[in-house]
């Protein structure tokens, strides 16, 4: 167990960055190879939840993921951290 692990896509485990986090459970499971994923013109992903908040914000910031479906509270979750992260990144180029 990697507690840098926040996600998966398809039995793959990604970082808070959205980074690939090889494992050795990956050698014994049957689906796509994170990295053949990028090879797709279009990688649709069907997630919600509050508790997935975290998974799916960094799905998207690695580039995984093309179009997301979800609910409303999620997305307007989604939203609400990009704001922070950004209103973040901005305060720590400043000092």
């Amino acid at each position: 167990y990697n507690s840098d692990i926040v996600g998966d896509i398809c039995g793959n485990f990604i970082d808070i960055n959205g980074n690939y986090v090889p494992t050795h459970c990956r050698q014994r499971m049957l689906s796509v190879d994170l990295p053949k994923l990028r090879e797709n013109t279009l990688v649709l992903a069907v997630s919600a939840g509050s508790e997935k908040i975290q998974s799916i914000y960094s799905a998207i910031a690695g580039g995984w993921i093309d179009v997301l479906v979800t609910d409303e509270t999620t997305a307007l979750a989604l939203l609400d951290k990009k704001q922070k992260e950004s209103g973040r990144d901005e305060t720590n180029t400043a000092g």
